[in-house]
């Protein structure tokens, strides 16, 4: 219990240096961390008042929560990640636009359900395989035009 207190009061204070600056301090929704189960995030951004998420659903598919209990991070998510991603953990974290397990669709609808009107950012990292696909660029630019009709 003391590790998670210091990590609130380490985040208290964070937040506090941004938010004079107009600035929101966001962690990511993240494998491996305290953050990769949606319950858990919610609860360190409702301790943390001001304190608010990005929101990556690949980590929330490929995660332990295999796309289950996201929904409860959405009043605290400040920016997105558009990344495809399949069900097996890291490996699967980057996964050929279109051709993945995440629910495009449901998300961004509950986002906006939620009043998200902040940014979308198309997220395929160069240095980590995509599988299933080419290169992490032609799939960014896959994942861009297809978030482009989802969010008209």
């Amino acid at each position: 219990m003391l590790a998670a207190a210091a990590e609130i009061r380490r985040l208290e204070v964070l937040v506090g240096v941004a938010a004079p600056f107009g600035v929101a301090l966001a962690v990511e929704g993240h494998i491996g961390a305290v953050t990769e189960d949606p319950a858990a995030a919610a609860a360190l951004c409702r301790a943390v008042p001001g304190l608010r998420l990005t929101l990556d659903p690949s980590h929330y598919w490929a995660g332990p929560a295999q796309g289950r209990g996201w929904e409860a991070v959405l009043a605290h998510v400040a920016h997105v990640h558009l990344r495809d991603a399949g069900r097996d953990g890291w490996p699967a974290i980057q996964i050929a636009a279109g051709r993945g397990a995440v629910d495009f669709r449901t998300v961004l609808s509950g986002l906006r359900a939620a009043g998200y009107r902040g940014a979308y950012a198309v997220e395929y990292i160069d240095s980590l395989p995509v599988v299933g696909g080419t290169t992490a660029a032609a799939e960014a630019v896959r994942m861009a035009h297809a978030a482009a009709e989802w969010l008209t």
